[in-house]
């Protein structure tokens, strides 16, 4: 009933050529995710460098950000200076966990506080 045509004898090459079609299109597929782990590693392995351990970060700046949070005028604060005090904890934690000469760190705990007092204006 369903006998085979001419162009069913070249099926089982069909079926073939798709398979490794298809092991060619994943492999392509999983080589930017495997470039984009790879460029993540690096990036966490230079910021290791520059600003020390994440979790001795972590650790600092979330003491830091208790005190802050705890103290008697915390819920008088904006969200702007609320933010600010955030980030410029985690950027002392950086300077004291990593490189403390770090221009930049520094740069941008000036730049918080002036976002504060530009939002005080």
């Amino acid at each position: 009933m369903y006998g085979l045509t001419p162009l069913d004898d070249n099926l089982p090459d069909a079926v073939e050529f798709t398979r490794q079609r298809e092991k060619e299109i994943r492999q392509a597929m999983n080589q930017p995710e495997r470039e984009t782990v790879d460029s993540v590693d690096k990036i966490i392995r230079d910021r290791g460098k520059r600003y020390g351990d994440f979790s001795d970060n972590a650790s600092v700046a979330q003491e830091l950000k208790f005190v802050t949070h705890n103290s008697s005028n915390w819920d008088l604060l904006s969200d702007v200076q609320k933010e600010a005090l955030d980030m410029i904890a985690a950027k002392i934690s950086r300077i004291l966990n990593g490189d403390p000469n770090y221009k930049d760190s520094w740069q941008d705990i000036s730049g918080y506080a002036s976002l504060v007092v530009k939002d005080l204006a």
